[in-house]
């Protein structure tokens, strides 16, 4: 986690030396379970305080940079757009047929 945080990938030697040490690890009183759970607890407990210590401060950047991720995870994550609902157009207004009686010429 400190390698990672640091722009260093070290997990697959990491999590091969974490596999082989855990399971020689087990002994009748405790099963491999327990000892993930436990050891896990103060690495991730180890790892927050290094990091405390040595995580440079967001810079505005960072800031500008972790929006703009989240702007665009929003744009393309299907199940967060919203979708306007449905309006029903009214149907067209039709007059009924004229009935009114053509008015007479009138002649002078």
């Amino acid at each position: 986690m400190v390698t990672s945080a640091h722009g260093l990938d070290s997990s697959q030697y990491t999590f091969n030396y974490v596999a082989g040490w855990a399971l020689n690890a087990v002994t009748e009183d405790r099963d491999l379970a327990d000892i993930l759970r436990s050891t896990g607890q103060r690495v991730f407990g180890a790892a927050d305080l290094i990091l405390q210590a040595t995580q440079p401060a967001p810079t505005i950047t960072d800031g500008a940079l972790d929006a703009l991720e989240s702007e665009v995870r929003t744009q393309v994550d299907p199940t967060r757009w919203e979708v306007a609902p449905a309006v029903a157009e009214p149907p067209p207004q039709v007059s009924p047929p004229s009935r009114a009686v053509p008015a007479p010429a009138l002649s002078l």
